[in-house]
């Protein structure tokens, strides 16, 4: 059946999409259109026939059944809004809350889903026991549509498939919420860094306004350090005899003492940067003291000798060589007994070099215990011409002598002691290892050095006593 004749007709149509079959009503025909089909879902449009799913023509029906409820469709359409409405609005609630509020709010859209579609159920069984109170035609339409095997249709099926704001199913709805979650995630996590940036950025903040204020405390010192007048500085190259008695003046001594107090902390800065250079330069050199010391000290006793050993060694050698070279003349002997010769001298002369290898390892031993031994004995010839200077310069000082001529008790009149007093002192202070002089032999040198005073001062007292050391001499 084709073409104008199925107008009025009860089809079925294949919906590729959803896989089912849904029934409807054929109003109009149209060569280019096609079948202007009214569904039974509420749902208009034209149809074309297709060869792989045609047009299933089930029975004629009278206009009064092709008309439908606008009051079901309208309550249909209704309650349909009103569920989009809800899940939109809980979808979007769930893409723009925290983590923690999702739970319950899936849980609200599933209650809202499920009153919506309990609300369609009851109204379906409110439209069915209408319609089977209808009459007789509509009894025995009930019958024919519930005797066929094919599926009932939702109502809200229309509404989605003409409308342009619709989701299919809710795995498409989860997906929308996990992306949107992994945005809002990533969102966090950006506006976090930002935050640490803005927390780095203000610190840095701060501590060039530290500096900048340092710098403008140090600049202004330095202009008042300009403007200070030549009296005042000249009062403090004096050594700051002259004491401050105005305001003025108390304020120019305390940034005077500023200055410098921070150009002395400063040059403290840099000693303790040296000390610690140098301290880790003398820990460096301990460590290789300490490699050294355990690179000698694992060198067997029997490689160890003395430097005369290994010259009278190596002249002994050499002497052998001399010798060798000297007896050696062509043999008359055998091919048999030169080859024996040959390889005999050759072992030896492995031998020798073997030990001359040896003694050469113990020359540079010797010369490396030599460097050693020149390294300490270094810093000791450097203590004691220190030492020699300490003692010519206490020598100078003539403190020993000061001492010794004030237990005198010389007197207060002349400063002058007795000649028996100072040979008693000269005595005492006779260098040890030599032979001490008795009274009357100093006495007779000194008078031989022409100093024949009863009485010495300070300046005789130390003119005798270096008459006698250069006798001792």
């Amino acid at each position: 059946m084709r073409g104008d004749e199925a107008v009025g007709y009860r089809v079925q149509i294949y919906w590729e999409g959803e896989n089912e079959w849904y029934e409807g009503v054929v109003d109009k025909y149209s060569v280019e259109k096609g079948y202007y089909i009214k569904y039974d879902d509420g749902e208009e449009q034209w149809e074309f026939d297709k060869e792989e799913y045609p047009i299933r023509f089930l029975s004629k029906v009278e206009s009064k059944e092709v008309e439908t409820d606008p009051i079901a469709d309208m309550i249909q359409g209704n309650n349909y809004h009103a569920n989009v409405t809800t899940r939109s609005n809980s979808e979007s609630e769930i893409s723009y809350s925290d983590d923690t509020d999702s739970e319950q709010e899936d849980l609200q859209m599933e209650q809202s889903d499920s009153k919506a579609s309990d609300d369609l159920e009851e109204e379906r069984h409110n439209l069915k026991a209408a319609s089977r109170t209808s009459g007789k035609e509509n009894a025995m339409k009930s019958d024919f549509m519930v005797s066929t095997n094919f599926k009932s249709v939702n109502p809200a099926r229309a509404f989605m498939r003409t409308s342009t704001i619709f989701f299919r199913d809710e795995e498409s709805l989860r997906e929308m919420r996990q992306k949107l979650r992994q945005e809002k995630k990533l969102l966090t996590n950006q506006i976090h860094i930002l935050k640490l940036q803005l927390t780095e950025k203000e610190l840095v903040a701060a501590s060039l306004q530290t500096d900048l204020r340092n710098l403008h405390t140090s600049a202004a010192l330095a202009n008042v350090m300009h403007e200070v007048p030549k009296s005042a500085n000249f009062s403090s190259k004096c050594g700051n005899s002259f004491k401050p008695r105005t305001a003025v003046e108390w304020n120019e001594r305390i940034l005077d003492q500023k200055l410098e107090n921070k150009s002395t902390s400063n040059e403290l800065v840099i000693l303790k940067t040296a000390v610690q250079d140098k301290q880790f330069a003398i820990k460096r050199k301990e460590r290789q003291r300490d490699e050294l010391s355990a690179e000698l000290a694992r060198v067997p006793r029997r490689y160890l000798c003395t430097l005369v050993d290994l010259q009278i060694e190596i002249s002994q050698l050499l002497k052998e060589k001399r010798l060798l070279d000297c007896h050696s003349q062509p043999s008359l002997e055998s091919d048999d007994k030169g080859t024996t010769t040959t390889a005999a001298l050759q072992n030896e002369l492995a031998g020798l070099e073997v030990t001359t290898e040896r003694y050469k390892d113990q020359l540079r031993q010797w010369h490396f215990k030599m460097d050693c031994e020149k390294a300490r004995l270094a810093p000791l010839q450097e203590r004691l011409v220190s030492l020699h200077q300490e003692l010519e310069c206490y020598k100078d000082s003539q403190t020993l002598l000061r001492s010794a001529f004030l237990l005198l008790e010389p007197d207060s009149c002349d400063e002058c002691v007795s000649l028996d007093g100072s040979l008693t002192v000269f005595q005492m202070l006779t260098p040890p290892g030599r032979d001490a002089l008795s009274v009357e032999e100093m006495a007779a040198r000194l008078k031989e050095s022409g100093i024949e005073q009863q009485r010495f001062s300070f300046t005789q007292f130390v003119a005798a006593f270096n008459c006698l050391c250069n006798s001792w001499n």
